[in-house]
């Protein structure tokens, strides 16, 4: 029943691994949600994204820091052809897609709608608690 937000973040971006700290005590506290949406805009992060995104439950590697946070090593992807790779790759490809109909050239990017309003933040916010002021059950 927490307030849920979305990000959008490559596993290579060292602003994401930043706002995702200071996300991570609102999500443990139950407080707020955060939909990541992962995409590989960065060198190398393509096999990352598909590593997470391969798994059945790629939130809980992103929770244990896999891409999300700075010096946490992330799992080699599945081999190319195999179902899971696929599969990942689709939702990569899927969740780029929506990072090009939003014109996101850098990440994180944050969204939320409220009382019909949308809110986003480009890059780390500043002020974060006042990005989220807005955000509501």
């Amino acid at each position: 029943s927490a307030p849920l937000i979305y990000m959008l973040a490559d596993p290579q971006c060292p602003f994401c691994h930043a706002t995702w700290e200071d996300l991570a005590p609102m999500v443990q506290k139950s407080e707020l949600r955060v939909r990541v949406v992962m995409i590989a805009i960065l060198a190398k992060s393509e096999d990352k994204a598909i590593s997470i995104l391969s798994r059945p439950n790629p939130a809980a590697a992103w929770m244990k820091g896999e891409g999300s946070r700075k010096g946490v090593p992330v799992l080699l992807p599945p081999k190319q052809g195999t179902p899971e790779y696929n599969r990942a790759r689709r939702l990569l490809e899927r969740n780029e897609e929506a990072g090009d109909k939003l014109q996101i050239q850098a990440t994180p990017y944050l969204w939320y709608e409220s009382d019909g309003v949308f809110y986003e933040n480009r890059g780390r916010p500043k002020d974060l608690e006042a990005f989220l002021s807005e955000v509501k059950s």
